[in-house]
């Protein structure tokens, strides 16, 4: 990995006590540089050089772990993944997990299949589909980075929560304290855990773990 962007991601794993070893660092490595180069074709991710891919996708994703705690072997379902995020750096850093990747563009679904395979990543699923045709199975982590507003975000994800199932929810601190009064919390949704923290250009944002309270609304 580039040197500045590795030791920013070395850091990170510092600051979050996440165990890093050779294997997570040569895998955050291979993504990086498949990001670069394929963005360098396709515009796969906008104006991203390798630092801001650390600091950006990949820190920001790995947020969640410290909002959750997710269980071997348990599955997470990663919805809008675009180019993995926040999923392939989940399953980096906890392997034991079954991820699911949810995204229709057929170029996107695509790099998500290139990045398992060169990072040798076992159960990872690629659905190709809308988040609207996939049927309410259960996972123990329902989590996206940008596909919807933090307003609309919890709604869509609770029919695919377990029981004991998580949603995770990242943001700018400034959209979730609009966003949150509306959000049921207390009797739709249950705080589960929050940690705010900036990112390198001062920005602020949130990542929320969210319980789900009452089942989805029927029509």
């Amino acid at each position: 990995m580039y040197q500045a962007a590795q030791k920013v991601l070395e850091d990170y794993f510092a600051e979050a006590h996440l165990e890093v070893t050779p294997r997570i660092v040569e895998q955050f490595d291979v993504y990086t540089r498949l990001l670069v180069e394929t963005n360098e074709r396709t515009n796969l991710i906008g104006p991203f050089d390798a630092l801001r891919i650390v600091e950006e996708l990949f820190c920001d994703s790995l947020r969640l772990l410290q909002v959750v705690s997710i269980p071997d072997g348990a599955w997470v379902l990663d919805v809008g993944s675009g180019a993995g995020f926040p999923g392939l750096p989940l399953k980096i850093v906890q392997p034991s997990i079954l991820l699911r990747l949810v995204e229709p563009r057929r170029h996107r679904n695509a790099f998500l299949g290139l990045v398992a395979r060169e990072l040798a990543l076992e159960n990872v699923e690629r659905l190709s589909c809308k988040i609207e045709d996939l049927p309410p199975t259960p996972h123990a982590l329902v989590c996206s980075k940008a596909f919807l507003p933090v307003e609309h975000w919890p709604q869509v994800a609770a029919p695919f929560c377990g029981e004991q199932g998580i949603i995770g929810v990242l943001g700018s601190l400034q959209e979730w304290e609009r966003c949150a009064p509306a959000l049921g919390l207390g009797e739709r949704f249950g705080m589960v855990e929050r940690v705010d923290y900036r990112t390198h250009t001062g920005g602020k944002r949130v990542a929320v773990a969210l319980s789900v309270l009452a089942p989805p609304a029927t029509a």
